[in-house]
């Protein structure tokens, strides 16, 4: 018979310290891995829809239109386009994360891990948002071609994409 030592298993007391570090990166990882197995849907279906936007917007309010301070209308247009995307499939990751889990039965796993409430939520938005620097940086390269893109700051571009 084995013999198992009760003093160090106690309920409610954690064995991993305050953060759960290693479980709530793994978490993470297996979300940023979810949304990059298919990276054709979660990548460039966002580029594709930002692509038709600019498209749309381009064509339907033709050469005439005037600047906006001193920029041109469609240069200026596209940062908010691009964020659109960004702050839509952030939202899109976390929620089909938790909702799919939910329908096909794997949120047990994620409820019954050793994970605060905090620790789930912190991997859930760090790999939205992964999700979302991912695609604004396909969009930059890809619109790099063919519109006249000025980047003044990047500090900037990362903090206000971080809190979109």
């Amino acid at each position: 018979m084995i013999e198992i030592n009760r003093k160090n298993y106690k309920p409610g007391v954690r064995q991993f310290g305050f953060i759960n570090w290693r479980g709530a990166i793994s978490l993470f990882i297996k979300e940023v891995n979810r949304f990059l197995i298919v990276w054709s849907q979660t990548l460039f279906a966002p580029l594709i829809t930002t692509v038709l936007f600019y498209s749309v917007f381009s064509i339907s309010l033709g050469n005439d239109r005037p600047n906006v301070l001193g920029v041109n209308f469609m240069s200026f247009l596209l940062p908010g386009l691009i964020s659109m995307g960004c702050i839509q499939q952030a939202f899109s990751h976390s929620s089909s994360s938790i909702m799919m889990g939910k329908i096909m039965g794997t949120i047990v796993d994620t409820i019954s891990s050793p994970l605060s409430a905090g620790e789930v939520v912190f991997a859930i938005i760090f790999a939205s948002v992964t999700r979302s620097f991912m695609i604004a940086f396909v969009s930059i390269v890809v619109f790099w071609f063919f519109v006249d893109l000025k980047i003044f700051s990047f500090p900037s571009i990362f903090v206000f994409l971080f809190l979109s």
